[in-house]
């Protein structure tokens, strides 16, 4: 199947995307903050954490980045859905692809 030109793995693939955005997105909500690692050469690394307060995550989750994302969520989950069902390989191949990124 393709859609508009794009293949099913890589609307897997986007979808794929898409989802580590809003994972971030909820992540800093529930820790209430941002946390970041940051390699200072020759000393090693510091965690840095800056608390939010309500009002700026509310507005984080009005932006219209995050709008979008959950627009494509809402509209990729099922096609994803069915891919997985009836062509598992491709779900697999693209689901390894991002496997192999997060241990590198």
């Amino acid at each position: 199947m393709e859609l508009h030109g794009l293949t099913n793995e890589e609307i897997i693939f986007i979808y794929k995307i898409n989802q580590k955005s809003i994972d971030t997105y909820n992540l800093i909500v529930e820790k209430k903050g941002i946390y970041d690692e940051l390699e200072i050469p020759e000393m090693g690394y510091i965690s840095v954490f800056k608390n939010m307060t309500d009002d700026e995550l509310d507005i984080m989750m009005e932006s219209e980045h995050y709008k979008m994302c959950v627009q494509i969520e809402n509209k990729l989950a099922p096609v994803v859905d069915m891919i997985e069902e009836t062509l598992p390989e491709v779900y697999e191949k693209v689901e390894n692809i991002f496997k192999k990124l997060s241990e590198e």
